[in-house]
């Protein structure tokens, strides 16, 4: 069961390319701002605002455990749907310049044949509960379900076979992401993470 799950993420990773991503990050340094007052020279700093939200209360020890595991489990998985969001992204803006049906479909099994000699085995040490976060975490980002995702790349037939290979194995990918009502708790702490205050 761990290793279809394994798998169908792989496959969706393999849609993305982070080589070409990091490839282009700038690593120029920024030039200060600076700030004149009254004669005075200074430099100019824009920090980053802090959220600050209400503690979580845990009804028990139970529950305090669960948080802290939900927690780690998001750090390991969060970078790779930040990441997937740039280049799913990328490939459907590189996919609408191909005007060839054929060269198309050579150009998603290129990038994901890239992919899986690059992300195979870190995408094998993900836990099940990791997958099913991250295809939740997909569609956060992307604003589509980890189906939706295939169908648009692979096709109906490739989604439809998936989303069969998945339910065996109780998992869906047409599962959505609800930031106001039961992925609450996710969003909280991704927003956390996101400032740095996780």
């Amino acid at each position: 069961m761990a290793n279809l799950h394994k798998y169908i993420l792989l496959i969706l990773i393999c849609f993305l390319s982070l080589n070409r991503m990091l490839a282009q990050e700038n690593n120029t340094p920024e030039k200060p701002k600076i700030v004149i007052i009254n004669g005075d020279t200074m430099q100019s700093y824009e920090a980053k605002p802090i959220l600050i939200l209400p503690s979580p209360v845990f009804a028990n020890e139970d529950d305090l455990k669960k948080f802290k595991k939900l927690v780690r489990n998001l750090k390991v998985v969060y970078p790779y749907a930040k990441q997937a969001k740039l280049l799913i992204a990328e490939i459907e803006y590189s996919i609408d310049s191909i005007p060839n049906k054929k060269d198309r479909n050579r150009f998603i099994k290129e990038k994901e044949k890239a992919l899986m000699n690059r992300y195979q085995k870190e995408l094998e040490r993900l836990s099940v509960t990791q997958g099913r976060l991250l295809m939740k975490l997909l569609d956060r980002e992307v604003n589509k379900t980890t189906y939706e995702i295939i169908k648009e790349l692979r096709g109906g037939f490739q989604a439809f076979m998936w989303q069969q290979m998945a339910k065996l194995f109780g998992s869906d990918l047409k599962v959505g992401y609800d930031a106001k009502g039961e992925d609450r708790i996710i969003e909280k702490i991704i927003i956390l993470i996101e400032n740095g205050q996780l």
